[in-house]
């Protein structure tokens, strides 16, 4: 009997491999995301905590340079905000895009999977109807044999 081969193996491996290298680029896509996302809250933190730092200098009498100086240390760091928010946009739309690529290949797999258990149950019937062939040309044989 011969053995049970599946017809689409080489591309169910090859989708396979595919599948782990796409997860692989995901996550490095959402951890790049994750980063800048992090990167973004710690400049709105050291904004808050700069800004709270200016209120109470504020009170007690700021120097004007002082005061410029602080001005340009907010405005280089509301452009650093301002920079970061197409990146984290660019970011968002990779892992949405990895997203969608590594749900297409799990959908093929998918396919795959049923096509594979398709062919095994038309194997399985082919060999069992060999199987029988094969019994009932035994048994005749031996019935047709006489025996002495």
């Amino acid at each position: 009997m011969k053995k049970f081969k599946f017809s689409l193996q080489a591309v169910d491996k090859y989708k396979r491999t595919v599948e782990k290298l796409q997860a692989g680029e995901l996550r490095r896509a959402r951890e790049g995301l994750r980063a800048l996302e992090a990167r973004r809250a710690g400049l709105l933190q050291e904004l808050a905590e700069s800004g709270a730092r200016r209120a109470e200098e504020l009170e007690r009498g700021l120097p004007p340079e002082e005061f410029a100086a602080y001005d340009r240390y907010f405005v280089h760091m509301r452009g650093l905000g301002s920079e970061l928010a197409p990146r984290i946009a660019r970011a968002e739309r990779e892992v949405q895009e990895r997203e969608a690529s590594l749900i297409r290949t799990k959908n093929e797999l998918k396919a795959y999977s049923k096509l594979r258990d398709r062919e095994f149950l038309e194997w399985s019937a082919e060999a069992a109807a060999e199987e029988s062939r094969i019994i009932g040309e035994f048994v005749a044989f031996n019935t047709a044999v006489p025996s002495d």
